[in-house]
């Protein structure tokens, strides 16, 4: 096997720093510390009487508004009726008319009030928005949080896959480009003090060479079902491009002389 050895870093291919977005109080939090969760798994529970209160306010204003518009349409009713009679005057018809547009539009402004507290109330019910391993919560139930808070209430990362990136010379791009279109380029990765290997594929080389080193990116996928490897941590990796046939020999049977190398 041509192979290439590089120091590498495991990365996650999804992080969520969950946060409130609604400023109010912790009443429940629904996971263990460092626990393994998945899509849609209850989180926390925010504290939403204030939310609820605000509802019943706006629906009794719709409800009121509601009423204001069915006796503004009844009252057009009549005076159509007496106007093609000539039993009341224009205006009076034109003004209720205009109680009826201003009712109307006063229910639907009250009704949109009234889904944006939904939303809001939505917000109350914090849920995973991905599988992974969370971490452990920094604000436990009683603490206020707020959306301008900088810190998130715990972190999820996705365990399954990851990513382990590397560096690698800029010669070595064309050898690796091949491997990638032949999808030969295998990658272990060998983490210090654990006897297992974790095995990937090579997925992507970063657009550009930083110029400053002449070394270019590297990224691979890995299955990790076992979460061998954790994001963070420094791997040492190998690469397999090819295989070539070849006579293999020990090392220690390579000399060296005055005219070169030669097998003993």
């Amino acid at each position: 096997p041509v192979r290439l050895t590089a120091l590498g870093n495991v990365t996650p291919i999804a992080s969520v720093a969950i946060k409130t977005q609604v400023d109010t109080t912790i009443t429940a939090v629904h996971f263990r510390d460092g626990a393994t969760v998945q899509k849609g798994d209850l989180l926390f529970t925010l504290d939403c009487r204030q939310i609820e209160a605000d509802m019943k306010r706006v629906q009794a204003v719709i409800d009121g508004a509601q009423s204001t518009l069915e006796q503004a349409q009844r009252d057009v009713e009549r005076y159509t009726d007496l106007a093609a009679r000539n039993a009341t005057p224009i205006v009076t018809l034109n003004n209720a008319q205009t109680a009826v547009n201003v009712s109307r539009a006063t229910a639907e402004s009250n009704r949109a009030q009234l889904e944006n507290l939904k939303v809001q109330l939505s917000f109350c019910t914090i849920r995973a928005p991905i599988p992974g391993r969370i971490s452990m919560a920094n604000v436990k139930v009683g603490n206020f949080v707020r959306q301008a808070d900088r810190s998130p209430m715990a972190t999820i990362n996705q365990m399954v896959p990851v990513y382990v990136s590397f560096t690698v010379p800029q010669k070595n791009l064309p050898d690796i480009r091949k491997a990638i279109a032949a999808e030969t380029a295998t990658v272990e990765a060998i983490v210090p003090g654990e006897p297992k290997r974790a095995t990937g594929q090579v997925t992507m080389i970063e657009n550009t060479v930083d110029p400053s080193t002449g070394m270019a990116m590297v990224r691979a996928t890995m299955p990790n079902q076992d979460e061998l490897l954790w994001p963070g941590t420094l791997v040492n990796t190998e690469m397999t491009l090819r295989n070539e046939d070849g006579v293999v020999v020990p090392a220690n049977a390579v000399q060296i002389s005055q005219t070169g190398t030669f097998v003993f």
